[in-house]
């Protein structure tokens, strides 16, 4: 508990540094009323939407809906301000700790990370078709984080059935073991 307390608060701390360092405030001040409120009302949809969008994916994992939206701002603030997708590295630790499964947090950020993806990609080819532009280069690195991520799970089927008979076709060993409860935790 009080490792994740330190880490929350290094970390936290980390990215209001890093917020108060990059922060410009004539951004925000050039913005007249109205479009500051189209950004705020336009913002509070797709965050809310998020959230509820990544509470369903941890439903079956005993997470109360006010641990989650906890969670899920905390990371948010995160997730916007430090690169890298350190925030995602983040959100996981977080939710990972309160659910007592690292894997399960893992493979839920992932698929809130397909799902973002997916729309971006949706929208800036929908972007291209209407303007006649050139695909860009993200739209490619987009692409094929999508493919990759899309081939992982559809091959892990197969995957898990060759590995699951195969190591309980071999001599029981403490190893071994662990692989098979691995395996037995990815396909929950």
């Amino acid at each position: 508990r009080k490792r994740y307390l330190a880490i929350n608060l290094a970390v936290l701390l980390l990215a209001l540094a890093v917020l108060a360092h990059a922060y410009d405030g004539r951004l925000v001040l050039s913005l007249r009323a109205q479009e500051l409120s189209a950004f705020f009302v336009t913002a509070c949809a797709v965050f809310g939407l998020k959230l509820v969008r990544l509470y369903l994916v941890f439903v079956n994992t005993g997470l109360r809906f006010r641990t989650h939206a906890l969670q899920f701002f905390k990371t948010l603030l995160v997730s916007l301000v430090l690169p890298f997708k350190l925030g995602d590295v983040f959100r996981v630790y977080c939710y990972g700790t309160h659910i007592g499964n690292f894997l399960r947090s893992f493979m839920a950020v992932l698929l809130d990370r397909f799902v973002d993806t997916l729309a971006l990609v949706c929208i800036l080819l929908a972007l291209v078709v209407f303007r006649s532009a050139a695909l860009p280069w993200l739209l490619y690195v987009l692409g094929a984080f999508l493919l990759v991520v899309m081939l992982c799970y559809a091959a892990f089927p197969s995957l898990y059935a060759y590995w699951s008979e195969y190591l309980l076709r071999r001599r029981a060993t403490m190893q071994r073991l662990r692989y098979l409860r691995f395996l037995q935790q990815t396909n929950a």
